[in-house]
């Protein structure tokens, strides 16, 4: 039987095989070069993932979370520390790093069976979905795994394809690592559509703007937006700008905005919980919002004012039992530990 996510890839593949997938400013993917590319890392292993945003990673990624692995997601910048900690308490089969991540933690990988990325993973290409795992718990506060299942994932990814009106014909920018939610989430909605990816493995300003130039959305952090700004950039094509990860300052967005001409909308999310709301375009004149729940998210509000959501993508649990009992009501509804208001329209 062949996965609902797997087949949107291979449809692409056969529909628009020469079409760009995923553009890295050194690498691109076509549609056929990704979903073979992603074929090359299916695996039931239990693999350990860190790798800056790139072409190949982004088709690793796919990869995984296309097959019945457990993935772990971790920051390519993790400092070795956390990196040994993190290793350890995964206990991966493999690991699968670029060279970055494999010079500064050679110590810690020593004995490890370890991959670079570029080279594919050895053993059979199984079907099925499995697990994957982020480890920095944001409502529990404290470093651990943070389960999610792979399906979870991906239809998380569709929800929010659709909240973001995400077209075929669009050059989605994405700035946030693949790593994190924000980056991995967008990624994934933009190829469920078949539009085209631009990742950055490393920021540089002149190299944001030449891509944010040729974008229809764009996707990052407050900071993006900042350095933008000082960048002296001008006015751009794309229908709308997505900021997340992070608070964005009021200043940061009049004055992007006014440079510009394009709107900057807001996305909420978490580790347990992954894309929760989005502002949809057509709000982009109010201020200050996330937005609305995102399709098969349901919200409600504590008596403190607590934001509490139940989603088909929610954790499934944390590696910790008693914390994962914690975090949920009985009826299902994660804790997020961020407080809000919900007006009359649900934003």
């Amino acid at each position: 039987m062949v996965l609902l996510q797997e087949a949107m890839i291979e449809f692409w593949a056969k529909a628009q095989g020469d079409k760009l997938a995923v553009d890295d400013g050194s690498k691109k993917l076509t549609y056929r070069e990704l979903a073979h590319r992603a074929s090359l890392y299916r695996t039931a292993a239990r693999v350990l993932f860190s790798a800056r945003s790139s072409a190949e990673a982004l088709a690793a990624v796919v990869g995984l979370l296309t097959s019945p692995s457990t993935v772990a997601l971790i920051d390519p910048l993790s400092v070795s520390e956390d990196f040994a900690f993190q290793l350890a308490d995964f206990s991966p089969d493999v690991v699968l790093i670029d060279n970055e991540v494999w010079e500064r933690n050679r110590g810690s990988l020593a004995g490890r069976t370890v991959s670079l990325l570029g080279s594919g993973l050895a053993g059979p290409r199984p079907g099925g979905l499995g697990e994957a795992v982020m480890y920095y718990a944001g409502v529990a506060e404290r470093t651990m795994q943070v389960i999610h299942s792979s399906e979870g994932v991906w239809r998380c990814a569709q929800s929010l394809a659709a909240a973001m009106q995400l077209r075929n014909d669009d050059v989605v920018f994405v700035t946030a690592p693949l790593t994190h939610v924000l980056g991995l989430i967008t990624s994934l909605a933009a190829l469920w559509v078949g539009a085209a990816v631009v990742l950055m493995p490393r920021f540089e300003s002149s190299e944001a703007v030449k891509a944010a130039q040729r974008a229809t959305v764009i996707v990052g952090v407050p900071t993006l937006y900042a350095e933008l700004v000082k960048t002296g950039i001008g006015r751009l094509d794309a229908r709308y700008a997505v900021s997340g990860g992070a608070y964005l300052p009021p200043d940061v967005q009049r004055m992007f905005e006014e440079a510009t001409d394009v709107p900057i909308v807001q996305v909420y999310g978490l580790t347990e919980g992954l894309v929760v709301s989005f502002q949809p375009p057509q709000l982009k004149e109010v201020k200050g919002t996330v937005g609305l729940p995102l399709p098969w998210v349901e919200v409600k509000l504590a008596e403190d004012g607590e934001l509490l959501v139940r989603s088909p993508w929610n954790m499934r649990r944390y590696s910790d039992e008693a914390e994962t009992q914690r975090v949920f009501t009985p009826d299902g509804f994660l804790k997020t530990g961020d407080l809000f208001k919900i007006d009359e329209r649900g934003l």
